[in-house]
């Protein structure tokens, strides 16, 4: 039982048969013992669980739980645990099949993260040995950006990647402020920083500073967030916003308001245009295919885009990431919102690959529905 090749492992799907999902899960559970047993008993189903298990005569060895969400093009290794008494080669096998499964699925990365206070880093070779790059510290912002988690991530189609900093929003409705951050910070300012309590306070200041100047309450609509973009600090700290794609004349963003709540927030969007035209931001009142989003993303711009989140999460939210490269026939993007409560950590949110059609259909909001991009040098 030297050799990884030698070690049997098998694949568990709750999505092809949530009963034997869940037997094996309580059999790990039972295993892997605390604090680890509190994150495989996570209520993650939404994002297709799995669990890789390596057995020697029946008995338990390891295991890698993993996930990943719906219409996006990367599996995400949650927790590997390894027997004490495993051979040398046992996580070997198991995050290689994590790799050939994901691989043979069609999708472009396989990310992968740890918990320090659990384990430096993964052993039985680590992350670099097996084709893994650093994801780097996020900011410090939501849940799990304060050094709890660390992430590397192994892309399966060859790309260049640009290496964003990750920012979580921290609260529900700062998404426009969080990737617009990601981009100001992505240009050098600095403003930013990674660490514990102390560096949260500072950034969440900031993060709040830029969603008032941004909101339409308490959305951001594409105009006002432009402007934000390119007025929030001093012009040597930032990228230029070079234009808005916004496909309806009037005012968005008011699906859920009617009355004096539409009206003064109009007023608000309104106010939005004079400034965009005072300041000579150029706003396209058309629909920008999916064809023309992703050129503009290979000649090197970032895009902050208006997405619905149901495809992702099941739930109909307005959101905004940053999409800054193309892997394959997908586009990455910085999504400043993951789903704490269902298992998922800033790994979830940063270098997030969808595909092309997926993204397509994602970047679409409201009845009829609209799009919305912000692009960036």
């Amino acid at each position: 039982m030297s050799a990884s090749a030698d070690i049997p492992v098998e694949t568990v799907s709750f999505v092809e048969d949530p009963a034997a999902f869940h037997d094996m899960l309580d059999r790990c559970v039972a295993l892997v013992g605390p604090p680890r047993a509190m994150v495989w008993q996570m209520p993650r189903s939404a994002y297709s669980p799995e669990i890789v298990v390596a057995s020697v005569d029946g008995a338990l060895i390891g295991a890698a739980l993993t996930s990943g969400r719906p219409h996006t093009a990367v599996r995400k290794i949650v927790d590997l645990w390894r027997d004490a008494r495993a051979p040398e080669g046992t996580g070997a096998a198991l995050v290689g099949t994590v790799v050939d499964d994901a691989r043979a699925r069609g999708l472009v990365a396989v990310t992968w993260q740890w918990r320090p206070a659990w384990e430096a880093a993964p052993a039985d070779p680590g992350p670099a040995d097996q084709g893994f790059v650093p994801m780097g510290r996020p900011y410090a912002s939501a849940p799990t950006t304060w050094g709890e988690v660390e992430g590397a991530v192994r892309w399966l189609t060859p790309a260049t990647v640009k290496r964003l900093p990750y920012y979580g929003q921290t609260m529900d409705f700062t998404c426009g402020a969080a990737s617009i951050i990601m981009a100001l910070e992505a240009a050098g300012t600095g403003r930013f920083v990674t660490g514990g309590a102390e560096a949260f306070e500072g950034n969440h200041a900031r993060e709040m500073e830029l969603w008032r100047q941004a909101t339409n309450m308490p959305a951001c609509e594409p105009v006002g967030l432009a402007i934000t973009a390119s007025t929030a600090w001093p012009s040597a700290d930032r990228p230029g916003v070079t234009d808005v794609y916004l496909s309806v004349d009037g005012p968005v963003l008011l699906e859920s308001y009617d009355g004096p709540e539409a009206a003064w927030r109009t007023a608000l969007q309104r106010e939005s245009w004079r400034t965009a035209d005072r300041l000579g931001l150029p706003i396209h009142r058309r629909w920008l295919p999916i064809e023309e989003i992703v050129a503009l993303i290979g000649r090197g711009r970032r895009l902050a885009l208006l997405i619905d989140e149901v495809l992702m999460h099941g739930a109909t939210e307005p959101h905004w990431v940053l999409a800054h490269s193309v892997v394959g026939d997908c586009v990455v993007v910085e999504d400043p919102w993951f789903d704490v409560a269902r298992g998922e950590s800033w790994v979830d949110g940063h270098a997030l690959a969808i595909p092309v059609g997926d993204l397509d259909r994602m970047t679409r909001w409201g009845d009829p529905p609209y799009r919305g991009v912000i692009v960036l040098e």
